[in-house]
Formats: C-alpha cells, sequence, structure tokens
C-alpha cells in the first residue's frame, strides 16, 4: 500500500509539472486564453480542445473562431 501512494504521488506530481508546460507552451495562443474563460475548462483540457480545432483549409482558424462571429 506504501507503495502504491508513493507512486499516487509521483504520478500527481509528473501531472502538475505537465500542465504547467503546456500552460507554458500556449500562453500566447489567444484560442487557449479564451477557451479557459469557459467554466470547468482548466489548462489540459483548453489545450487538448485547440488541439483538436486546429487550423484546417477552408474553415475558419482557430484565431477566427477566438475572435467570434463575424
Amino acid at each position: 500500500m506504501t507503495s502504491l501512494r508513493q507512486l499516487a504521488g509521483e504520478l500527481s506530481a509528473e501531472i502538475a509539472m505537465l500542465s504547467q508546460v503546456i500552460g507554458d507552451l500556449l500562453a500566447g495562443d489567444r484560442g487557449y486564453q479564451v477557451i479557459q474563460q469557459l467554466p470547468g475548462i482548466g489548462p489540459v483540457l483548453a489545450a487538448v480542445i485547440v488541439a483538436e480545432i486546429g487550423d484546417t483549409p477552408g474553415s475558419r482558424t482557430r484565431r477566427s473562431c477566438a475572435r467570434g462571429p463575424g
């Protein structure tokens, strides 16, 4: 049981560190900033959403989605 608690602690620390890295990498991305304003959206989920939206040919870009309609 002790080893499982230790492993859980190490994994939690790794998750926290990776969350910080994600936040640092996307800090200047306007879409990332806007998505995080939604209730319940943290840095990791916002990064997933930004990655899924992407910039695809023939569609609105992430940056235009962040600005809103029009």
